[in-house]
């Protein structure tokens, strides 16, 4: 409303006050005069269309910031956990690649050890990340981490006792890693858990 209109609207309040204090105590016969007052020549409405429209264009404006500002957010958040459950797969398959050595030399055991070194240091880093937020996607990412790291260790183990694939034949090998169901229904479990969860942060009216 702007200063004008709010003026006319108090001097308008002040002279009806005035004229109830002076007028009989008869109830009028017809409805309030408010508004039909306010429409005459004296006070004119023409205050209204463009106080509405000034409001819808602020409450449109709002909304779109929101909106734009939410799905920039979604998008960043994205792109962080996508790269967090790379970083768990990336891990969980590192026993394949120890397996798929072209030999045992020990240029071979350092570049391996290096990309070993990589992994733990990827999962450690989205652990951390994760862990700045305390809710539930935090949460079940550290145990499908943790978990992937308990089981990685053992898995790998097992795959530097095997022989190098120093052959085209060798590539495609019986063993798999993990080497029992349980082991891995409970990895699938603990992954599907963490994507709900992710997926649960990533609707447009969260309330995070």
């Amino acid at each position: 409303m702007s200063a004008l209109a709010a003026a006319r609207l108090s001097d308008y309040l002040c002279r009806r006050m005035a004229r109830l204090r002076t007028a009989p105590s008869v109830a009028p016969a017809s409805g309030s005069l408010f508004w039909a007052d306010l429409q005459t020549e004296k006070y004119p409405m023409n205050w209204l269309p463009p106080a509405l429209t000034a409001f819808v264009a602020v409450l449109t404006a709002t909304v779109g910031y929101f909106i734009t500002n939410r799905l920039k957010t979604l998008e960043v958040r994205r792109a962080t956990y996508a790269s967090a459950l790379l970083a768990v797969e990336t891990y969980w398959r590192m026993p394949y690649r120890i397996r798929r050595r072209a030999d045992s030399g020990p240029e071979t055991r350092g570049a391996l050890g290096e990309r070993i070194s990589d992994a733990e240091r990827d999962l450690d880093y989205y652990i951390n990340l994760m862990d700045l937020d305390v809710d539930d996607v935090a949460a079940r990412y550290r145990a499908l981490a943790l978990e992937t790291r308990a089981r990685g260790t053992a898995m790998r183990a097992q795959a530097w006792c095997m022989p190098p694939a120093d052959r085209d034949d060798a590539m495609p090998f019986p063993e798999r890693y993990p080497d029992d169901d349980r082991s891995a229904l409970e990895h699938r479990d603990n992954l599907h858990k963490c994507k709900t969860a992710m997926r649960r942060r990533l609707r447009l009216l969260a309330l995070r």
